[in-house]
C-alpha cells in the first residue's frame, strides 16, 4: 500500500505520514461522485434498517452534521457526528477525520474542508427539505441557506465563484 501511495504522490519516500490537507483533497475527489453506501461500515445493515418499515431517516444525521459544521456550530456538529457513527454506521476512519476537523475551529474556515462538508451534505441530503423552510424568515433556515451558498461555490469554476443569493 505504501508503494502505491508513493507512486500516486500521496506519501513521500521514507515518510509514513500524510497531511490532513492531502487526505481532504483525496476525499473530495472521491466524494464528488460517491453514494451514501460507500462511506458506511455496513451498507447492508443500513439498507435493512431503511427497508424494515421503521422509515428512520438515518442519513439526515450526516446531513445535519454537515450543516452544523458549515455553520461552525461545533457542539451540534459533535452531537450529530456521534449519532451518525452509532446509528448510521459511518466508517471509523472517516469519523476520526471529521472529529479532527470539528475539534480545530480554524479548519472549518478552510476552503477544501468546506467543500468536503458540502459534498457530505450533498450525498446525504434528505428527500424532503421542507423541515429547513422557515416561514418566519421568508425562506430557508440560516443553516440551509449557508449550505446552498457552499453548494453554489462547488458548482461554479473557481474563477466564476461569485455568489448569487437564491434564498431571498
Amino acid at each position: 500500500m505504501d508503494g502505491i501511495a508513493v507512486r500516486l504522490g500521496v506519501l513521500e519516500v521514507g515518510k509514513n505520514t500524510i497531511s490532513v490537507r492531502k487526505i481532504v483533497e483525496l476525499l473530495n475527489k472521491f466524494l464528488k461522485d460517491a453514494k451514501i453506501d460507500e462511506i458506511l461500515e455496513s451498507p447492508r445493515r443500513y439498507k435493512q434498517l431503511q427497508t424494515s418499515g421503521s422509515r428512520l431517516p438515518l442519513k439526515n444525521l450526516l446531513f445535519d452534521f454537515s450543516l452544523s459544521a458549515l455553520n461552525e456550530d461545533v457542539l451540534d456538529a459533535k452531537l450529530y457526528l456521534v449519532h451518525s457513527f452509532y446509528f448510521l454506521g459511518l466508517r471509523r476512519r472517516l469519523v476520526l477525520l471529521l472529529s479532527i476537523i470539528i475539534n480545530e475551529p480554524d479548519y472549518l474556515k478552510d476552503r477544501d474542508i468546506r467543500t468536503l462538508l458540502t459534498y457530505l451534505a450533498l450525498l446525504s441530503e434528505p428527500n424532503n427539505i421542507d423541515v429547513h423552510f422557515d416561514l418566519d424568515n421568508n425562506g430557508f433556515s440560516p443553516r440551509y441557506s449557508l449550505y446552498l451558498q457552499e453548494l453554489q461555490k462547488i458548482s461554479l469554476p473557481y474563477k466564476e465563484n461569485t455568489i448569487v443569493s437564491i434564498t431571498k
